[in-house]
């Protein structure tokens, strides 16, 4: 299964399909295909939460790691 989420997020980042929607000075939101991912800095913890199914959960998916690579390039 993990591999599976890293093959996933390797398709959607070499497919363009992440973008920047917005930046403060805690958090960033970053749309990954049709969903959207927010970074938070918050209590000295980076809280990511996803829109997707499993992100509701605060579990890692595919979107949360094609946003992390996308803005550690």
């Amino acid at each position: 299964m993990r591999r599976q989420l890293f093959q996933k997020a390797k398709y959607l980042t070499n497919n363009k399909k992440v973008k920047v929607e917005g930046e403060t000075d805690y958090s960033i939101r970053v749309s990954v295909g049709e969903y959207d991912v927010v970074f938070k800095y918050q209590n000295h913890d980076l809280i990511f939460l996803c829109s997707c199914r499993q992100g509701a959960f605060n579990k890692l998916c595919s979107h949360v790691i094609a946003g992390m690579s996308y803005l550690s390039k």
